[in-house]
């Protein structure tokens, strides 16, 4: 029993996945081979520019989100601190600058 080796059709600039997914199945259409004979894999590279860009923005992405785990926590420990005076919620809020619910919500959620 022979194996026949595999095709192989290299992409170079499409405009869509769409698009990249009809070529390798009108190639092989052209061929004779009926699409439920052979299998596309599609394998997406960055140059490397793009993914020393990409990780850049991922490195910031994750920056930023801890930035705003932190600012949260801050923010609950801010409101508690000031409950802890004695104020009400509502003058808490207007000392703060925040709605009374903003208020009510930090002093709900756990640090």
């Amino acid at each position: 029993m022979s194996t026949a080796s595999p095709l192989r059709f290299a992409l170079a600039v499409v405009k869509s996945i769409g698009e990249r997914m009809a070529v390798p199945a009108e190639g092989v259409a052209m061929l004779g081979i009926a699409p439920s004979e052979f299998v596309v894999d599609i394998v997406y590279r960055l140059s490397d520019e793009l993914a020393v860009e990409f990780e850049d923005a991922r490195r910031q992405q994750r920056l930023a989100e801890d930035a705003q785990r932190k600012a949260a926590t801050a923010s609950r420990k801010l409101v508690q601190h000031v409950l802890a005076t004695g104020l009400s919620k509502r003058d808490a809020a207007r000392v703060l600058g925040l709605s009374p619910q903003r208020i009510s919500q930090l002093s709900a959620e756990p640090n």
